[in-house]
């Protein structure tokens, strides 16, 4: 039976697509409790299902044989936006959350209207930069049920499988719309978007099949622009590649559900608990340090009642104050239950109340000396107060019970104290118990080159790049292996400091800036202010300098200017790789990427240790504000950037290492693979260097 209006979305290939409807269809469900949603599916199984969030669920065949799963989802799309149960259709994305007050007033629209689109922001289409035409976003689509309608969504899908298809061929067809672009991987790259298609036939400036069209405010798929006609104070519907991490979320869902006595919580908290755990948890390890990989196969293990399980879940995922609220509700029950005890424990040592970790650690071990778990969080504690030697007890014995993070631990312990053997075995001990685990795979690298076994480097990161080709570190630490091992072409090959260090001058925007110099100055202004500068910031290379946080959002104009001249040079870059490439950098092109920048100022001695950045794929440096004296500085080159030698601590001084020094200079940009090691020259005397610093981090 056909109802008047509803929601539909469509979730295929991927459980994590499921989520993120599930979370949309709930945030549509507080406010309009009777609106009826649909999800088109082809993972029936999944538990959020049947969790009372869709009012119906219908099973969908998703298409397969285009070479893309991302490609394949949007067809799957397009096949289900016919198929609805609904009169008036409101069709969004999956990764979306429902404000609006006034939803449903939406609906009331189509008693004029065929079709509701909302044009894509041009800084924020990858199609839209690309192609140059004006076009909608196809993650929100209102429409009504009409012949008219049905013939575009028709014509729609089938030019879309038709561009998938020549996407696919070794020798790319002519197709009209793309016949303007030169590059071919960038056409092949549009042909399997289905807004391309969609362009052909209906966009802002096209309607070939003549539907009563409206163009919504951008605040009904709000997905965030730069551009201060596309930005929206009130959003409506927000369309986000942030809302794609879905377990948080889950989680906080979970915990509202419980205070609320909503009986589907703990179904809610089974679900995270048995899923497999994003990336992010993986660094965050919960009071069992267990992941589905890990040698305890069912993460459930060990909870010791429902509040302890809460409390942990949300601990593993950074949640502080529930899981706090969660582990104190246990004690309440309980005031010996280890397993609380530990929890709030690991609560206080992440909120650096150290003192009153111990206390609670120290109250679980006069229950129980022996438990693996406590003696794990015992020995983390003791490492992070700086109590070292102290940790080599508690975490051996957690690690001969087979716990694989205390073991990690361990091997950090070990490493602290430069021993680097007993280091190697520890981070090989947690490899056993746990394959996955990344900071022991990472660390046992650095621990064999302190062994100065640089052939057993080379082995491993071989080993690591096998099953990741794009890892940071792994590329970063095989270079300076290569360079031990008098290898310095096979090092070259991988680091190319003159084929992939690319150096250029920004020129920003006549009509906002009459000269480079009164931009530079603006710039200067605004960074200098910047309240987020830190003195030598922890756990950074800044030395004797300040450094602040992410200013990608940074509100002062110079700054915005700025992001969006490298965000231009970024994709010159992308366009410019070679593809398919032999090099890493080649194979690894994000097609979507986030820009995180921040600015560095130094004074007398100021420099940068030599490093990496590990979560980018591009990395750059600005330089806003330069002295006269580093500029002319050529024989000690102070200020200068330096690529090639890596940390001491593992390269031998005798050592040969290729590298390439910089001269900074006011409107110089430098970009360069995230895993080539730089540094700077420390500067020599009173002076001000002012650079802004970037990484393109793959989504």
């Amino acid at each position: 039976m056909t109802q008047s209006r509803g929601i539909v979305y469509v979730a295929t290939k991927l459980d994590r697509y499921v989520e993120e409807a599930f979370l949309s269809a709930e945030s549509a469900k507080q406010r309009y409790p009777d609106l009826s949603i649909t999800l088109f599916t082809d993972r029936t199984e999944n538990a959020l299902c049947a969790m009372g969030c869709f009012d119906r669920v219908e099973t969908i065949e998703g298409v397969t044989g285009f070479q893309s799963g991302w490609a394949e989802g949007q067809l799957n799309r397009l096949k289900a936006l016919s198929r609805t149960p609904y009169d008036r259709t409101l069709h969004l994305d999956t990764d979306t959350r429902i404000f609006s007050k006034s939803l449903l007033g939406l609906f009331d629209l189509l008693d004029k209207l065929d079709v509701a689109m909302v044009e894509d922001p041009p800084d924020n289409s990858y199609a839209r930069r690309k192609s140059g035409r004006a076009m909608f976003n196809a993650g929100f689509v209102l429409y009504r049920k009409t012949d008219q309608v049905w013939a575009w969504l028709a014509d729609w899908a089938a030019r879309t499988e038709q561009n998938f298809h020549s996407a696919t061929e070794a020798t790319l067809p002519e197709v009209a719309c793309l016949a303007h672009i030169p590059e071919e991987e960038v056409r092949r790259a549009l042909l399997r978007m289905d807004q391309t298609s969609l362009m052909e036939i209906l966009s802002p400036d096209r309607n070939a099949f003549g539907l009563k069209l409206r163009i919504l405010d951008p605040a009904w798929n709000y997905r965030g622009s730069r551009l201060d006609a596309y930005r929206r104070k009130t959003v409506e519907i927000l369309h986000s590649h942030a809302l794609k991490k879905t377990m948080p979320d889950l989680l906080v869902l979970a915990g509202r559900w419980a205070a609320d006595g909503d009986a589907r919580a703990e179904r809610l908290y089974d679900y995270v608990a048995m899923a497999q755990p994003a990336p992010a948890a993986r660094k965050a390890k919960g009071i069992f340090g267990l992941s589905r990989a890990a040698s305890t196969p069912d993460p459930r293990e060990g909870w010791s009642n429902p509040m302890v399980r809460r409390g942990d879940l949300h601990l593993r995922y950074g949640q502080m104050e529930p899981a706090r609220q969660n582990f104190q509700a246990a004690l309440f029950r309980d005031p010996n239950d280890i397993h609380a005890l530990a929890g709030g424990a690991r609560v206080a040592l992440r909120a650096g109340r150290v003192p009153d970790a111990l206390s609670l650690i120290e109250l679980a071990l006069a229950a129980d000396r022996d438990s693996v778990a406590v003696n794990a969080i015992h020995g983390e504690i003791l490492v992070a107060s700086g109590q070292t030697i102290d940790a080599i007890a508690p975490l051996t014995k957690a690690q001969k019970g087979g716990d694989a993070h205390a073991a990690f631990l361990l091997g950090q312990a070990w490493f602290a104290l430069k021993d680097y053997g007993k280091a190697a075995t520890a981070y090989e001990s947690a490899l056993v118990l746990n394959p996955d685990h990344g900071g022991a795979a990472n660390n046992y690298t650095a621990a064999l080159l302190g062994r100065r076994k640089y052939a057993a480097v080379v082995a491993h990161t071989d080993a690591l790049l096998a099953k990741r080709p794009w890892h940071v570190s792994a590329l970063a630490f095989k270079c300076l292996a290569l360079a031990e091992l008098g290898r310095n072409g096979d090092a070259a090959a991988i680091a190319d400091l003159e084929g992939l260090v690319k150096v250029e001058r920004l020129t920003p925007p006549s009509s906002e800036f009459r000269s480079v110099e009164a931009f530079n100055k603006a710039l200067a202004q605004a960074l200098v202010a910047e309240p987020s500068l830190v003195f030598e910031p922890k756990g950074h290379t800044t030395r004797f300098g300040l450094q602040s946080g992410n200013l990608a959002d940074h509100p002062a104009k110079a700054v915005q200017t700025l992001n969006t001249l490298i965000l231009n040079a970024v994709r010159e870059r992308t366009n410019a790789v070679k593809r398919p490439g032999e090099h890493p950098f080649d194979r690894a092109v994000p097609q979507n990427y986030t820009l995180y920048s921040w600015v560095t100022i130094l004074d007398d001695q100021g420099h940068q240790t030599p490093h990496m950045h590990v979560d980018g794929w591009l990395s750059g440096v600005y330089y806003v504000d330069v002295p006269e004296a580093v500029m002319a500085d050529t024989a000690t080159e102070q200020g200068w950037l330096v690529f090639g030698p890596g940390d001491e601590r593992w390269q031998r001084p005798e050592t040969k290492t290729i590298e390439r020094a910089i001269r900074p200079e006011p409107g110089l940009l430098v970009t360069f693979p995230s895993f080539f090691w730089h540094s700077t020259r420390p500067l020599r005397g009173p002076m001000r260097r002012i650079s802004y610093a970037f990484d393109i981090v793959p989504e």
